[in-house]
């Protein structure tokens, strides 16, 4: 019985770039929840939510990224696609945390 190849790395790119669409429409959401209205714990909890989600993209991101790079260095180079949807991931998770800092202009 022939065993196809899984490609973890596909599905942590995928992951990370879920995680980080998430996390932006959370703390959207939050933010126009404090803007418009008075539902200061909706805005929190959205917010608090959105930021959960964003560092969990930062972990899967970092955990593909390691396994991508061993991959490379030990057996061979990952596909374009592999590398291409962990960029576009790690691109979200940046934009992201600018759109929306921690502390700053912007933060709740």
């Amino acid at each position: 019985m022939e065993q196809t190849s899984r490609r973890p790395t596909v599905l942590g790119g995928v992951a990370s770039l879920v995680l980080a669409a998430l996390a932006m429409v959370c703390l959207a959401a939050g933010d126009l929840t404090w803007r418009f209205t008075n539902a200061e714990s909706l805005s929190v909890l959205a917010t608090i939510a959105g930021w959960a989600l964003l560092a969990w993209a930062v972990i899967v991101a970092v955990a593909t990224l390691g396994a991508l790079v061993v991959k490379a260095t030990v057996h061979r180079a990952g596909s374009t696609a592999e590398w291409a949807i962990l960029a576009a991931g790690i691109g979200l998770t940046i934009c992201t945390a600018w759109m929306y800092p921690l502390w700053g202009v912007g933060s709740a």
